[in-house]
């Protein structure tokens, strides 16, 4: 069986996980394919800004479970 499953990728395009997905100050860049040079998505580019919001969520995460 050869099956193709294709993600929808907007709700992630360009976006960082800081608790759930959102916009990156660092703001994003393409992934693109070096063989073809097909873009195939975006993704979000961690600032200072981004790295410190997902720390802070995932230090509330280990106090909630301690």
């Amino acid at each position: 069986m050869n099956a193709s499953f294709t993600p929808d990728l907007a709700p992630w395009s360009g976006r960082v996980f800081c608790g759930r997905w959102v916009e990156s100050v660092g703001g994003a860049a393409d992934i693109v394919e070096p063989a073809t040079g097909r873009t195939l998505g975006r993704i979000g580019i961690a600032a200072v800004e981004d790295v410190d919001r997902a720390a802070g969520h995932a230090a509330g995460i280990g106090r909630a479970h301690v």
